[in-house]
């Protein structure tokens, strides 16, 4: 079981997990990132319980009766095994690359140790069944010798050095999935600027003007293209607040500004199927005009808002 220099701590890269985690950036877009938010709680209590039990077997240098010797190691096997489906869990309740464990042939040893001697005393695997048990002993130091039938043979598992191979691959494995965190938010970031109007759709409007004023048919020629337009763009903001906020109300008064734009455009599309060449001097027409593009320039600020809060998100 080969060992490499890890920069992280367990206790440092679980942290910066957390952290990253909590921010709004994760918070509040469970549903655009498709987030399991419940698998990955629960992989990160069980990463950092299965380490409360592993470092405890580590700092137990007592000596005790042998019943409890095997308690200990059969828990401290079962931590193991727990910690490294944990740490995939984590990946897949972020949607991040999967943690395959097996790629990893000093992990993949522990994880077969564990299911061999402390997991399975029958073990089946490519079509072959074995009977394993451990030599009784060799239970109570930090070498312990297991046994497998047929054609006996033993193994001798160096209790620490699996620790020690595992918090290797258990730690590179947090740094793969912060590192894997980290480039969702930049792309996240990227996605908020692109669904930004750069011209808050000032030619749309300028068209829809033009029939609100006029009464000929050359001011109609774009009208509908303005009002399809305009709709568009409304609800790709509506949807990008939903996708990164679950609940937008509380984003102040964004949903009711919603609902007017879309009264206005509702009422904007009934005229305009009655009157096709344009409604110079219709009052209501003006007002529902003005409303829309207060309402539309709101929306298009709060998403500028939000873009500004999360490119200062660390």
């Amino acid at each position: 079981m080969a060992k490499n220099m890890v920069k992280s701590t367990f206790n440092s890269i679980i942290n910066d997990i957390r952290e990253l985690a909590n921010t709004s950036l994760f918070i509040n877009n469970i549903k655009r990132f498709d987030l399991n938010w419940d698998l990955t709680w629960a992989a990160m209590d069980t990463l950092e319980d299965t380490e409360y039990a592993i470092t405890s077997y580590s700092n137990d240098d007592i000596k005790s009766d042998q019943g409890k010797e095997y308690l200990r190691i059969y828990g401290l096997f079962q931590a193991i095994f727990m910690q490294q489906d944990a740490v995939r869990n984590l990946a897949e309740g972020f949607q991040l690359q999967g943690i395959n464990i097996s790629e990893d042939a000093d992990a993949a040893k522990v994880r077969e140790v564990r299911n061999k001697y402390f997991g399975h005393h029958k073990y089946k695997r490519e079509g072959m069944t074995t009977y394993h048990g451990i030599s009784r002993m060799t239970v109570g130091g930090n070498y312990i010798t297991a046994w497998t039938y047929p054609n006996f043979s033993t193994e001798e598992i160096n209790l620490r050095e699996a620790i020690a191979t595992n918090r290797e691959y258990i730690v590179k494995a947090l740094d793969r999935i912060f590192s894997n965190m980290s480039k969702k938010k930049i792309e996240y970031i990227k996605s908020l600027e692109d669904e930004l109007s750069e011209d808050g759709q000032g030619y749309a409007f300028e068209k829809l003007y033009s029939w609100v004023y006029g009464d000929t048919a050359d001011r109609a020629a774009m009208t509908s293209f303005s009002l399809k337009t305009i709709r568009g763009c409304i609800d790709k903001l509506e949807q990008g607040l939903r996708e990164r906020y679950d609940d937008i109300s509380s984003l102040g008064d964004s949903e009711r500004t919603i609902a007017k734009a879309r009264y206005a455009l509702n009422e904007l599309d009934e005229l305009y199927a009655n009157n096709l060449n344009g409604v110079k001097g219709n009052f209501n027409a003006e007002i529902l005009a003005d409303s829309l593009s207060v309402s539309f320039e709101d929306l298009i600020d709060v998403a500028r808002e939000i873009n500004a809060e999360f490119k200062t998100k660390k």
